[in-house]
């Protein structure tokens, strides 16, 4: 299985982050995610959204809820989506002290 598409981010705030997009149309879907806890002494508290809309056509796509990915200091959340959908993105619901996110995806697939 070859690496299909790998992206990450850093998150310094609360609220929503930027769609990335990910490629529905494979025989058999599956994202893995990783959300580590990079820096800071604060908790952080958010999820993984995903959303049927395209990103790339839609201004304003329609989110929902896939799973919760609550970093802890020095520890990373992590494990795998199989239900197909357009993109995903991190929602940090709340930051506390100063701290940052690192969110990453790799979807594999032919």
């Amino acid at each position: 299985m070859k690496a299909y598409k790998t992206r990450s981010y850093v998150g310094v705030s609360a609220g929503n982050y930027a769609w990335i997009p990910v490629d529905q149309h494979l025989e058999s879907f599956s994202v893995g995610y990783a959300v580590f806890h990079a820096s800071g002494p604060g908790q952080v508290s958010g999820d993984i959204q995903g959303t049927y809309d395209n990103p790339m056509t839609t201004t304003s796509c329609r989110a929902f809820q896939v799973v919760t990915a609550n970093p802890s200091t020095g520890l990373v959340q992590d494990g795998e989506i199989t239900q197909p959908m357009m993109a995903l993105r991190y929602h940090v619901g709340v930051v506390s002290a100063s701290s940052n996110i690192v969110f990453q995806l790799l979807q594999a697939g032919n």
